[in-house]
C-alpha cells in the first residue's frame, strides 16, 4: 500500500497544478482577444492630434494709406485725392487712389499701416503677404515695386516727400507689366512681407510697410486706397498666416 500511494500522489498533484494554471490564464486569454478601452481611446485621439495642419490666417485691414510725391515734396495726399484719375473718363471728381511709380524727381512712393490688433503677440508668422489692388495702368511698361519696412512714425494727413520716414531694406519685389484700361478688371498684387511681420513679433516697432518703385521706371500705376468707398472691398490688406504653435507657445 505504501508503494502504491507514493506512485499515485504526484499525478494527482500535477493535475491539480495544471488546472490552477489554466484557470488563471483563461481571463487573460479572453482579454487578449479584444482591444482594451484604453487602446481604443489612443487610436481615436490620433486624428485630433494630427489634423492641426491648416495654418491660422489673420486678415489685417488697412488703417492708414497714402503716397508721397518727389515732384511735389511739400504736398500731402493722405486723403487719397489731389490727382486727376482717369479710371472712369466720365467722372469729373478725383478718385481716391495710391499712385506709385516713375522715378527720380517724379517718384511716387506708397506708405501703408495696418490694424495688427488681432495678431497673437510674440508668435512668429509662417507667411505674411501685403496685397494691393491695381485697377489702372496706362502703359505696358514694366514697373518693379519693392516692399520695405517703415522704420519711423508718420501721420497720414501730414506726411510729405520731405518728411517721409526712413525705410528698411527690400524684403521682396514684384514687377508689374501690362496695361489696365478703362472698364477693365484690375488685379490683386502681392508682396511677401514675412520678414517685416516677424520683426514685429520679435518686438520691433510697428510703423507699417512701404512700396517703393525701383529706378527710373517711367510709368506709374493706380492702386485702390481705403478712401475709395465704391471699391471698399479692394483696399490694401495684410494677410498673416501661422502654422501650429511651438510647444512653448501653446
Amino acid at each position: 500500500m505504501h508503494i502504491r500511494t507514493t506512485a499515485i500522489r504526484p499525478v494527482v498533484i500535477l493535475r491539480l497544478v495544471l488546472a490552477v494554471v489554466l484557470a488563471a490564464q483563461a481571463p487573460l486569454m479572453a482579454m487578449g482577444n479584444k482591444p482594451s478601452s484604453k487602446a481604443s481611446a489612443t487610436v481615436n485621439e490620433q486624428p485630433a492630434a494630427t489634423t492641426t495642419t491648416a495654418a491660422d490666417r489673420v486678415l489685417c485691414p488697412v488703417s492708414k494709406d497714402t503716397w508721397v510725391y518727389a515732384f511735389r515734396p511739400d504736398r500731402n495726399y493722405g486723403d487719397g485725392l489731389g490727382w486727376k484719375d482717369l479710371t472712369d473718363p466720365t467722372q469729373d471728381l478725383t478718385v481716391p487712389k495710391v499712385f506709385l511709380g516713375f522715378g527720380g524727381t517724379d517718384e511716387k512712393l506708397g506708405l501703408f499701416q495696418f490694424d495688427t490688433g488681432a495678431l497673437p503677440p510674440g508668435r512668429k508668422p509662417s507667411r505674411a503677404t501685403l496685397r494691393a489692388y491695381n485697377d489702372y495702368a496706362g502703359s505696358d511698361a514694366a514697373l518693379t515695386l519693392e516692399a520695405k519696412a517703415v522704420l519711423g512714425p508718420w501721420e497720414e494727413s501730414k506726411v510729405t516727400w520731405k518728411t517721409r520716414p526712413q525705410l528698411g531694406p527690400a524684403v521682396s519685389s514684384l514687377t508689374l507689366t501690362g496695361a489696365i484700361g478703362y472698364g477693365q478688371s484690375g488685379r490683386w498684387c502681392e508682396w511677401d512681407v514675412t520678414a517685416v511681420v516677424a520683426g514685429w513679433a520679435a518686438g520691433k516697432p510697428i510703423f507699417g510697410i512701404a512700396l517703393d518703385p525701383v529706378g527710373d521706371a517711367g510709368v506709374d500705376r493706380d492702386f485702390v486706397c481705403k478712401e475709395y468707398a465704391k471699391m471698399s472691398g479692394y483696399a490694401p490688406q495684410l494677410v498673416v498666416e501661422y502654422g501650429p504653435p511651438a510647444a512653448g507657445q501653446r
